[in-house]
């Protein structure tokens, strides 16, 4: 159980590094672009692909620590006001519907990813298959994480240690 925690947490930590490295990636081409623009008066051709294209993957590598903490948006009013029986349950079917639907999008989005439809970006050069790319992949890394928090939470749930989910729905945090 250890080593599936410890993968989860690498893979998140990955997530959040390219994430933070594609931040700092915009910024750096919508100041050039902002400089070219109003200084030169010229435009860089390729700053506006990078931006966008690093917003794309940005949004969806978030998405892989926000699931593995259970942060993302959700309204835990009606869970919370379960029993703790009922409540660990809910929580644990929430995860697994959570896990279906990333699997389901990772295996679309290799579909879309695989197919002949892509075209090349003026600015870059580059097929859209990598631009694309991004939902399938984070999506697969996304159903990674929230597999191990269910597997953490299903034996904690047969350990009975009803702490282990006293977090879930407290101020969005599910630690």
């Amino acid at each position: 159980m250890r080593a599936i925690a410890a993968t989860a947490a690498r893979i998140v930590a990955l997530s959040n590094g390219l994430a933070a490295a594609l931040v700092l990636t915009i910024f750096s081409a919508m100041a050039v672009q902002v400089v070219s623009r109003y200084v030169f008066n010229s435009s860089v051709f390729w700053a506006d692909d990078v931006a966008i294209w690093g917003m794309a993957w940005l949004v969806m590598l978030a998405c892989v620590g926000l699931c593995f903490d259970w942060k993302h948006i959700h309204v835990p009013a009606l869970v919370n006001a379960l029993p703790v029986r009922p409540r660990q349950l809910t929580i644990m079917l929430s995860q697994a519907l959570t896990l279906g639907l990333l699997v389901a999008l990772a295996w679309y989005g290799f579909q879309v990813v695989g197919g002949t439809f892509h075209r090349v970006t003026p600015g870059l050069g580059l097929s859209t298959r990598w631009f694309k790319l991004a939902i399938p992949f984070c999506a697969l890394l996304s159903a990674i994480v929230v597999a191990a928090r269910l597997a953490a939470d299903f034996f904690a749930w047969r350990r009975g240690d009803h702490a282990h989910f006293a977090g879930y729905g407290q101020s969005g945090s599910a630690d």
